[in-house]
């Protein structure tokens, strides 16, 4: 239960610093860039970490 949490938060870091990278400068040209930014790129960490076969963000393999 505690490793879901840690990886959550630590998933939601990463996510937000990548969304930041993208939404910063699409806010004013792309309209509602900033709506799903976070959610998708956390998908997309997810998509990454499981493909690899990772349990937790510190790289601990099953």
């Amino acid at each position: 239960m505690l490793g879901q949490a840690v990886s959550r938060d630590f998933g939601g870091g990463v996510a937000r610093r990548a969304a930041d990278q993208v939404t910063s400068p699409c806010t004013g040209a792309l309209a509602a860039a900033d709506v799903f930014t976070v959610d998708n790129a956390y998908a997309l960490l997810e998509s990454q970490r499981n493909g690899a076969g990772l349990l937790d963000p510190f790289g601990i393999r099953p």
